[in-house]
């Protein structure tokens, strides 16, 4: 078996919003954030999504900073997790999915 290696990578703390959609009377928030990203030395920018919701007590934040280094293919699963109206909780699984479903 042949090991690849994984390219040394590191994300910048701060992200920028670049779309965002609230839902259920600002009780859901959806943004597709982007972020600076080093990888093997190279800057690139980097898309990932994050979800807000107060349906429910506690507060729920789940973010995935580094989803795609494509708009495009971050830009389609944003929407298709506002579409489908998906919560925090299951957001690495669906994001997960999405990405073996492309790739």
């Amino acid at each position: 078996m042949i090991a690849l290696k994984e390219p040394a990578k590191t994300l910048s703390k701060a992200s920028e919003t670049v779309r965002e959609t609230v839902l259920g009377g600002g009780h859901l928030i959806y943004s597709l954030i982007k972020s600076d990203a080093l990888i093997d030395g190279k800057h690139a920018c980097v898309y990932g999504v994050k979800i807000c919701s107060s349906l429910f007590t506690p507060n729920e934040v789940e973010t995935i900073k580094d989803v795609s280094s494509n708009f495009e293919t971050a830009n389609e699963l944003f929407d298709m997790l506002v579409d489908n109206i998906v919560l925090p909780c299951t957001l690495k699984d669906i994001t997960y999915d999405f990405l073996v479903s492309k790739y």
